[in-house]
């Protein structure tokens, strides 16, 4: 084989390399502002946390069997200017906190597996839910549309996280709602989402069923 083949060969395969290498860089990591990349030492406030879970653990708490998406204990929420000034544009209806202690990198690792599953091609069914398991924390989304099917953005999803952080704190779980959107977010165990007390536990009032 000429040399000169062999070149154009080599330039080649660097320049598909290269963009499969961009393509991946546009597709894969959610982007986080600097104050939320936090590692599991950095969780939430010390009168907050409990024992952190573990894959292995056997406990049985009463919070495993609680109400996502309750909106009678929620707080309201009013989109404001900070939120703008975040870059945030969820429109939050709905929010709160329900206190398990995670490992903070699972979290963000159950975040990046439903990036990548929306980049995939996955969509949220209408009137249904996705999960992502890692570990002992559970992700979740709720699309209760009843004819539209729901992507995951990169972009939706780090401001879920961002959003969850700021308002929890780092290793909690917790929800978020926006009654315009119709679509719910949310962080909770695994045992919840595997075993919750009913289906419809999972997500707001009326938004499951058949479609």
């Amino acid at each position: 084989m000429k040399m000169s083949t062999i070149l154009r060969y080599a330039t080649t395969v660097l320049g598909v390399t290269g963009a499969i290498s961009r393509k991946s860089r546009e597709r894969g990591r959610f982007e986080l502002h600097a104050s939320h990349n936090a590692t599991d030492d950095d969780k939430a406030p010390a009168q907050n946390k409990t024992t952190i879970l573990s894959e292995n653990s056997t406990e049985t708490s009463h919070k495993e069997f609680i109400q996502m998406f309750d909106f009678i204990e929620a707080n309201v929420y009013n989109n404001s200017r900070s939120d703008a000034e975040k870059g945030w544009v969820i429109p939050v209806s709905h929010a709160a906190c329900t206190n398990w202690d995670l490992s903070t990198s699972e979290i963000r690792i159950t975040v990046q597996m439903t990036i990548d599953w929306s980049n995939g091609g996955g969509k949220v069914v209408p009137r249904n839910f996705h999960k992502e398991i890692h570990g002992v924390a559970a992700l979740y989304l709720c699309n209760c549309k009843w004819d539209w099917f729901d992507r995951a953005p990169r972009s939706e999803m780090a401001e879920f996280y961002e959003r969850l952080v700021d308002m929890c704190g780092n290793g909690q779980s917790g929800w978020i709602f926006s009654k315009k959107w119709e679509k719910g977010y949310a962080v909770a165990t695994k045992n919840y989402v595997l075993l919750p007390p009913t289906r419809e536990n999972l997500c707001p009032p009326r938004c499951l069923g058949r479609y």
